[in-house]
């Protein structure tokens, strides 16, 4: 059985591919048009350069899953890609963040309304939610 692999992936673009080198284990590199088809060219070299480690010390079954090699990559981009990039990251987080506080607060006025005796059709119109919405809150 083999333990869950982690490992990071230098990634870079050069005349329309990814390149990549995996600097934990030095001469692991390869490149793919995608970066999915690159992250499953490294798992597999990845696989490779371990299995090799564990041939050479003398391992009778060296066989290393390819599925349990999780590559997260650390790819290179120019410096307004960059930014762009993380303020792009930051607004969905927030906005995540915004969704479940209002999903929150929707599900305690929904209760608020009930409790106060509204019906569930009066609750819903005040809420501008279906009445099949308030229901499912009030659960």
């Amino acid at each position: 059985m083999t333990d869950n692999l982690t490992y990071s992936a230098t990634v870079w673009r050069e005349d329309g591919y990814w390149l990549a080198d995996v600097p934990a284990l030095r001469g692991v590199h390869t490149y793919a048009r995608t970066l999915s088809k690159l992250r499953a060219h490294l798992a597999d070299a990845i696989a490779l350069w371990l299995e090799v480690e564990r041939m050479d010390a003398g391992e009778s079954d060296p066989h290393v899953d390819r599925d349990s090699i999780t590559v997260l990559l650390d790819v290179e981009l120019p410096a307004a890609a960059r930014r762009a990039t993380a303020a792009a990251r930051r607004r969905r987080e927030r906005a995540a963040k915004a969704e479940s506080e209002a999903a929150e607060a929707t599900r305690a006025a929904a209760q608020a309304l009930r409790d106060a005796g509204f019906s569930q059709r009066d609750a819903a119109e005040v809420l501008g939610l279906s009445h099949q919405r308030v229901a499912q809150l009030a659960s």
